[in-house]
Order: structure tokens, then C-alpha cells, then sequence
């Protein structure tokens, strides 16, 4: 029995004198240090203590490392500019044709509608004009703020020919467009 005792005082022995040479290679803000015992690599992601630590570490007074990258915070995201107004296309009720760069009316009297398909805007004007920009001889026809339905205004017009220009004109938090679009009732432009 003796021997069983002396035995497992040595196994202690050897258990403690493990364990006190482990925890003192460890310094005190890090993993254990390299040695001869150490049989795996320290894990690339050291838990931080909540605990304040000495600015200059134990390791040739040099300052430890800032946070981590998977720490820091992400950037803010560059807001996207506003798109600006579109204007995608142009029908008419009654239908007329897109005929070289016209719209060809019915002959007078009569009514039109012009719908146009627009992104981005939160209003549209119109307007008739001889020529390519809206002076005082240019027709006001009308303003249209609700896209929900499609953008439009309607025309009427006698039995006299005409030939000139629609002007569409959509404003949004983008800024501005504008496209002329011929419109004649007498055959040809």
C-alpha cells in the first residue's frame, strides 16, 4: 500500500509542476507563449477582456494592434443619385400615327388626348408651339402632378391646319427633361 501511495503523490507531483510551468508561460494579456509544450496554434481570434490593459504590451514595448477589421464599422453606403426625369413615349386618343417625327391628327374639328410614359417625375407641362421653345406665342395646354394614371393632357382643335410642336416638359426630384414632338392635322409637316 505504501508504494501505491508514494505513487500518486509522484503522479500529483508531476501534475502540479505541469500545470504551474503551463500557466507560467502564459504572460498576462495573452496566449501561453511558444514552447516546447505548445502542440496547437493559438486561435487568429484572441478574445479582448473587458478588463483595462497597459497600452504597452509585454511583447518589446510595442503597442498592440487596433480592432480587429471584422470590429470596425462598416462604411456608410454612397446615397444613390437621383435618377433624373425620362420620358419614355408618347400615344394619343384618338390613336394617331408617329409618322416622320409627327403626330398625324385626325382633320378638324376635334378632340385629342396625349398620353406620355414618363420615369421619375412628380409633374409634367405641356405645351404647343411654332418652333422649339416655349415663348409667349407658345399655347399653355396644361400641367398633370399625378403619374399614377399616366401623364397627360388634352387638346382641342378646329377645322383650320396646323403644324407645330408638343412640348413636354417633366420635372422630378432629378431634375428636368424635355422632348418636342411634331403634331400637324393637315397632312404632312
Amino acid at each position: 500500500m505504501r508504494t501505491l501511495q508514494i505513487f500518486l503523490v509522484v503522479i500529483a507531483l508531476a501534475a502540479f509542476g505541469v500545470a504551474g510551468w503551463a500557466l507560467g508561460s502564459r504572460d498576462s494579456y495573452g496566449p501561453p507563449a511558444a514552447g516546447p509544450a505548445a502542440t496547437e496554434a493559438p486561435s487568429p481570434v484572441q478574445p479582448r477582456s473587458s478588463a483595462p490593459q497597459d497600452p504597452v504590451a509585454h511583447d518589446g514595448g510595442r503597442r498592440s494592434d487596433p480592432a480587429p477589421p471584422s470590429t470596425r464599422p462598416a462604411p456608410a453606403p454612397r446615397p444613390k443619385p437621383t435618377p433624373e426625369p425620362e420620358i419614355l413615349g408618347i400615344d394619343t386618343i384618338p390613336f394617331a400615327p408617329l409618322i416622320g417625327g409627327a403626330l398625324h391628327l385626325d382633320p378638324g374639328p376635334g378632340r385629342v388626348t396625349f398620353r406620355v410614359r414618363i420615369d421619375n417625375a412628380t409633374r409634367t407641362q405641356f405645351w404647343l408651339a411654332h418652333g422649339f421653345q416655349v415663348d409667349k406665342r407658345a399655347i399653355w395646354l396644361g400641367e398633370d402632378s399625378y403619374g399614377a394614371n399616366g401623364w397627360s393632357v388634352g387638346m382641342r382643335y378646329g377645322e383650320q391646319g396646323f403644324t407645330d410642336y408638343l412640348i413636354i416638359r417633366a420635372t422630378g426630384p432629378g431634375g428636368t427633361a424635355e422632348q418636342f414632338v411634331g403634331v400637324t392635322n393637315n397632312g404632312g409637316m
